[in-house]
Protein backbone atom coordinates (compact mmCIF):
# COMPACT_ATOMS: atom_id res chain seq x y z
CA UNK A 1 0.00 0.00 0.00
CA UNK A 2 2.91 2.32 0.76
CA UNK A 3 4.18 2.11 -2.80
CA UNK A 4 0.75 3.15 -4.09
CA UNK A 5 0.83 6.28 -1.94
CA UNK A 6 4.40 6.95 -2.97
CA UNK A 7 3.50 6.79 -6.65
CA UNK A 8 0.43 8.93 -6.05
CA UNK A 9 2.51 11.66 -4.41
CA UNK A 10 5.08 11.44 -7.22
CA UNK A 11 2.35 11.95 -9.84
CA UNK A 12 0.93 14.86 -7.84
CA UNK A 13 4.43 16.36 -7.78
CA UNK A 14 4.70 15.95 -11.57
CA UNK A 15 1.27 17.51 -12.09
CA UNK A 16 2.12 20.53 -9.94
CA UNK A 17 5.36 21.05 -11.85
CA UNK A 18 3.59 20.75 -15.21
CA UNK A 19 0.88 23.24 -14.18
CA UNK A 20 3.50 25.66 -12.88
CA UNK A 21 5.63 25.33 -16.01
CA UNK A 22 2.71 25.88 -18.36
CA UNK A 23 1.52 28.91 -16.39
CA UNK A 24 5.01 30.41 -16.37
CA UNK A 25 5.34 29.84 -20.12
CA UNK A 26 2.00 31.53 -20.81
CA UNK A 27 2.88 34.52 -18.62
CA UNK A 28 6.26 34.96 -20.31
CA UNK A 29 4.71 34.74 -23.79
CA UNK A 30 2.75 37.97 -24.10
CA UNK A 31 1.20 37.01 -27.45
CA UNK A 32 -0.15 33.76 -26.06
CA UNK A 33 -1.35 35.50 -22.91
CA UNK A 34 -3.19 38.07 -25.01
CA UNK A 35 -4.76 35.41 -27.24
CA UNK A 36 -6.06 33.46 -24.26
CA UNK A 37 -7.51 36.32 -22.24
CA UNK A 38 -8.68 38.73 -24.94
CA UNK A 39 -11.01 36.25 -26.60
CA UNK A 40 -13.40 33.49 -25.66
CA UNK A 41 -10.51 31.01 -25.70
CA UNK A 42 -10.23 31.28 -21.91
CA UNK A 43 -13.82 30.05 -21.51
CA UNK A 44 -13.10 27.20 -23.91
CA UNK A 45 -10.08 26.21 -21.80
CA UNK A 46 -12.14 26.25 -18.61
CA UNK A 47 -14.84 24.17 -20.31
CA UNK A 48 -12.22 21.70 -21.55
CA UNK A 49 -10.82 21.44 -18.03
CA UNK A 50 -14.27 20.71 -16.58
CA UNK A 51 -15.02 18.15 -19.29
CA UNK A 52 -11.67 16.48 -18.66
CA UNK A 53 -12.48 16.17 -14.96
CA UNK A 54 -15.95 14.75 -15.64
CA UNK A 55 -14.72 12.22 -18.19
CA UNK A 56 -11.69 11.34 -16.11
CA UNK A 57 -13.67 10.76 -12.92
CA UNK A 58 -16.48 8.80 -14.62
CA UNK A 59 -14.15 6.50 -16.56
CA UNK A 60 -11.26 6.15 -14.10
CA UNK A 61 -11.91 2.45 -13.41
CA UNK A 62 -12.27 1.62 -17.10
CA UNK A 63 -9.22 3.50 -18.40
CA UNK A 64 -5.87 1.98 -19.16
CA UNK A 65 -2.82 3.16 -17.25
CA UNK A 66 -1.59 5.16 -20.25
CA UNK A 67 -5.03 6.71 -20.70
CA UNK A 68 -5.14 7.68 -17.05
CA UNK A 69 -1.72 9.31 -17.24
CA UNK A 70 -2.70 11.16 -20.41
CA UNK A 71 -5.92 12.45 -18.82
CA UNK A 72 -4.08 13.56 -15.69
CA UNK A 73 -1.34 15.34 -17.62
CA UNK A 74 -3.95 16.95 -19.88
CA UNK A 75 -5.77 18.18 -16.78
CA UNK A 76 -2.51 19.50 -15.29
CA UNK A 77 -1.74 21.27 -18.58
CA UNK A 78 -5.19 22.87 -18.73
CA UNK A 79 -4.91 23.88 -15.08
CA UNK A 80 -1.63 25.62 -15.89
CA UNK A 81 -3.38 27.54 -18.67
CA UNK A 82 -6.17 28.68 -16.38
CA UNK A 83 -3.82 29.49 -13.50
CA UNK A 84 -1.73 31.77 -15.68
CA UNK A 85 -4.14 34.60 -14.87
CA UNK A 86 -3.09 34.36 -11.24
CA UNK A 87 0.53 34.78 -12.30
CA UNK A 88 -0.36 38.12 -13.88
CA UNK A 89 -2.23 39.43 -10.84
CA UNK A 90 -0.06 38.32 -7.92
CA UNK A 91 3.61 38.74 -7.10
CA UNK A 92 5.69 36.01 -8.72
CA UNK A 93 7.75 35.35 -5.58
CA UNK A 94 4.67 34.45 -3.54
CA UNK A 95 3.46 32.16 -6.33
CA UNK A 96 6.84 30.45 -6.59
CA UNK A 97 6.83 30.14 -2.81
CA UNK A 98 3.40 28.45 -2.80
CA UNK A 99 4.19 26.12 -5.70
CA UNK A 100 7.66 25.37 -4.36
CA UNK A 101 6.46 24.41 -0.91
CA UNK A 102 3.64 22.27 -2.31
CA UNK A 103 5.87 20.53 -4.84
CA UNK A 104 8.62 20.03 -2.27
CA UNK A 105 6.23 18.52 0.24
CA UNK A 106 4.75 16.15 -2.35
CA UNK A 107 8.24 15.09 -3.42
CA UNK A 108 9.21 14.41 0.19
CA UNK A 109 6.03 12.35 0.66
CA UNK A 110 6.88 10.34 -2.45
CA UNK A 111 10.49 9.77 -1.40
CA UNK A 112 9.60 8.79 2.16
CA UNK A 113 6.99 6.35 0.89
CA UNK A 114 9.42 4.88 -1.62
CA UNK A 115 12.52 4.55 0.56
CA UNK A 116 11.05 3.80 4.00
CA UNK A 117 8.43 1.57 5.50
CA UNK A 118 6.60 4.42 7.23
CA UNK A 119 2.85 3.98 6.92
CA UNK A 120 1.61 6.93 4.86
CA UNK A 121 -2.01 6.35 5.85
CA UNK A 122 -1.65 7.39 9.52
CA UNK A 123 -2.40 10.90 10.74
CA UNK A 124 0.93 11.06 12.58
CA UNK A 125 2.72 10.68 9.26
CA UNK A 126 0.83 13.65 7.84
CA UNK A 127 1.64 15.71 10.93
CA UNK A 128 5.31 14.81 10.47
CA UNK A 129 5.05 15.85 6.85
CA UNK A 130 3.49 19.13 7.99
CA UNK A 131 6.57 19.79 10.10
CA UNK A 132 8.73 19.03 7.08
CA UNK A 133 6.58 21.45 5.07
CA UNK A 134 7.24 24.18 7.63
CA UNK A 135 10.95 23.47 7.40
CA UNK A 136 10.77 23.72 3.61
CA UNK A 137 8.94 27.04 3.99
CA UNK A 138 11.71 28.34 6.21
CA UNK A 139 14.44 27.22 3.82
CA UNK A 140 12.69 28.84 0.85
CA UNK A 141 12.11 31.95 2.95
CA UNK A 142 15.87 32.27 3.46
CA UNK A 143 16.27 32.75 -0.30
CA UNK A 144 13.05 34.66 -1.00
CA UNK A 145 13.32 36.86 2.12
CA UNK A 146 9.56 37.16 2.46
CA UNK A 147 8.32 39.08 5.47
CA UNK A 148 5.58 36.54 6.18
Amino acid sequence: MNKVFSKMFAWLFAGILLSFGVAMYVVKSYDLLYKIYSSSLYYFIILAEIITVIVFSSRIHKMSFAGTIFAYLLYSFLTGLTLSAIFVIYDITSIIYAFGVTAGLLLIFALIGYFTKIDLTKISTYLFMGILGLIICEIINIFVASET
